[in-house]
C-alpha cells in the first residue's frame, strides 16, 4: 500500500513563515536552467520516475533537459520548505500527486501551471486524442489543465460468488445496500470490507460526493444519508474503537465480504490481471465469464452510486506556476505520455508482458493500452506457486484467462465513467482527508455526533476548504 508522505496545514504555515524560513536555510536554492524537484530519498516514487527520464536524457545527449533533484534531510524540513515556497510563488518546478499537496488550494490560488497554455504555445499540434479522455479530464479545472495523469487503476473491491454464498448472502439481486441491511440486521455475521480497508472505503465513499471541479458538495441528500448510516454500521458494528484497531480482526476472527486484494487476485493492468488469474487457486472469475452484465458482482466499485464504475489516478505530475521553463516542461510531458515510458510501467512492450516495473497500473496512452492488452493475451507460464502449493497451468486455463480478459475484464474497464485524483488505498493520507474530513468522520464513527450533525459539519468543513 502506498504511504503518502506530505500533509500541509496552510494556515499554520502562513502564520509561521518567518520561523520556517529560518529552519530551512540548510537547503540551497538552485540557479540551474534545468527543471527542479524537491525530494527526500531515492525510494520516493516521484524520484524513481524522474530518474528514468534523466537516464533517457543522458542516452540521447539531452542533459540540459534533465531534472535536478534538491534533497532534504528530514520530512519536516521538506514539508516546511515546499509549503512556504509554493504559497509565495517560489519553490521547485515539478510537483506530483504523490506529494499530497492541498491541490484544491493550489488551483484556486493560481499556484499551478496551466499545461494547456504551455502545450499550445510550444507545440500546438500536440493532441490528447490518443489518451484516455475520462482519466485526463480529472486534471482539468475550468478548462485549464493543471494536473497530468499518467497512470490509473479501477476502483474495484473484489469478492466471489462462492465467498458470498459461504457467508450466507442472498446472491439474487445482491447490492451494497442489501448486504449492509443483512449485516445490520444480523443475517450476516461479517464486516462489509476487510477491516484494514474500512476507513479507506468510507473516505472514498464521502469523496464521491465532493465535486472539487465546481467547488460543491452533495452530502445533504437522501442517498448520502441512507448510505452513510448503512455503511457506518456495516463497517464498525457496535464497537467504534475496533474500526481504528486493525488487530481486532485476528482476535475475533470475524469474516469480511470484500477486499481490494482477494484470493490472490489483483485488479489493475491487463498484465496484473493475467498473472493474478493464473496463480489464483480459486479462479474467482470463472463463473462470470459467459455473462455480459455486472449482475454477478465479482467486482464492485468503491460503492455503487448510480451503478457507475470509477477509477483513480495512480501517478500524476503538476508544475508550479512560477516555472518559466516551458521548453523543458513540454519535453518532459511528451516523454511521460509517450509509448516508451508508458509501456515500461504498464506492460506494453511487444512480446514482453512482464516488462514493467510492477506493471500494476493502466496507461493513459491508448496505443500502450492496446499493446498491454495484446501482451496479456499472449502471456503464458507452465506453473505457479500459491498458498495451496504448485498450480499447473494448462492450455485450457490459458484459454479461460484470455476469455476472462476479453469478455469480462476489458469490457468492465471500458465502462469506467468517472476518475478521481485520490486513489482508494491512499485516500486517507491525502491533505483533504487528514485536514478536512478526518475530524467529522472520526466523531461520527465513534458515535459522538448524530447523522444530521455529521452532515452539517462535513458540509461546512468541505465548503470552507473549497471556497474560502
Amino acid at each position: 500500500m502506498k504511504k503518502r508522505v506530505l500533509s500541509l496545514n496552510l494556515a499554520l504555515i502562513i502564520l509561521l513563515c518567518p520561523l520556517l524560513s529560518a529552519c530551512t536555510n540548510s537547503v540551497s536554492d538552485s540557479s540551474s536552467d534545468r527543471l527542479t524537484v524537491y525530494a527526500i530519498n531515492e525510494d520516493d516514487i516521484l524520484v524513481r520516475f524522474l530518474k528514468k527520464y534523466n537516464a533517457y536524457c543522458n542516452v540521447n545527449d539531452r542533459e540540459e533537459d534533465s531534472v535536478e533533484f534538491i534533497y532534504f534531510d528530514s520530512y519536516e524540513e521538506y514539508e516546511a520548505k515546499l509549503g512556504t515556497e509554493l504559497m509565495a510563488g517560489k519553490g521547485p518546478d515539478v510537483l506530483a500527486l504523490s506529494q499530497n499537496l492541498p491541490i484544491e488550494k493550489l488551483i484556486k490560488n493560481n499556484n499551478l501551471l496551466d499545461l494547456n497554455e504551455v502545450i499550445n504555445s510550444l507545440n500546438p499540434d500536440f493532441s490528447f486524442d490518443n489518451l484516455n479522455k475520462v482519466v485526463m479530464d480529472s486534471g482539468v479545472f475550468d478548462g485549464k489543465r493543471y494536473i497530468l495523469p499518467l497512470y490509473y487503476s479501477p476502483d474495484f473491491l473484489v469478492t466471489s460468488n462462492s465467498r458470498l454464498d459461504y457467508l450466507g448472502a442472498d446472491l439474487e439481486g445482491v447490492t451494497f445496500e442489501t448486504l449492509c441491511e443483512d449485516i445490520n440486521q444480523g443475517k450476516l455475521d461479517c464486516y462489509l470490507v476487510h477491516p484494514g480497508f474500512g476507513d479507506n472505503f468510507f473516505y472514498s465513499f464521502v469523496n464521491q460526493y465532493i465535486d472539487i471541479h465546481n467547488g460543491i458538495t452533495e452530502f445533504d441528500t437522501d442517498e448520502f444519508r441512507n448510505l452513510a448510516e448503512a455503511f457506518r454500521k456495516a463497517l464498525v458494528g457496535d464497537s467504534y474503537s475496533d474500526f481504528y484497531d486493525y488487530e481486532f480482526s485476528s482476535e475475533t476472527n470475524r469474516e469480511y465480504l470484500f477486499d481490494s486484494f482477494e484470493n490472490g487476485f489483483n485488479a489493475g493492468s491487463f498484465g496484473a490481471f493475467a498473472r493474478s488469474y493464473l496463480r489464483s487457486s480459486n479462479y474467482i472469475l470463472e463463473d462470470s465469464i459467459e455473462k455480459s452484465s455486472h449482475s454477478t458482482k465479482i467486482f464492485y466499485p468503491n460503492f455503487n452510486r448510480e451503478d457507475k464504475l470509477s477509477a483513480t489516478v495512480e501517478f500524476g505530475l503538476m508544475f508550479s506556476s512560477n516555472c518559466k521553463k516551458y521548453d523543458k516542461v513540454i519535453k518532459l510531458i511528451e516523454y511521460m505520455l509517450g509509448f516508451d515510458s508508458q509501456s515500461y510501467y504498464c506492460g506494453g512492450r511487444e512480446g514482453d508482458p512482464e516488462s514493467t516495473s510492477g506493471g500494476s497500473w493502466l496507461p493513459v496512452n491508448l496505443e500502450v493500452y492496446e499493446a498491454s492488452y495484446k501482451n496479456a493475451l499472449e502471456y503464458e507460464v507452465d506453473e505457479y506457486y500459491n498458498e495451496s502449493g504448485k498450480v499447473t497451468v494448462s492450455h485450457e486455463l490459458i484459454e479461460k484467462k484470455n476469455q476472462a480478459l476479453s469478455e469480462y475484464y476489458r469490457p468492465l474497464l471500458e465502462d469506467i465513467t468517472t476518475c478521481s485524483l485520490y486513489d482508494f488505498e491512499g485516500i486517507t493520507s491525502t491533505h483533504i482527508s487528514k485536514n478536512v474530513l478526518k475530524s467529522p468522520i472520526d466523531s461520527y464513527f465513534k458515535g459522538e455526533i448524530t447523522l444530521d450533525i455529521f452532515i452539517n459539519r462535513l458540509t461546512n468543513s468541505v465548503n470552507m476548504y473549497l471556497n474560502e
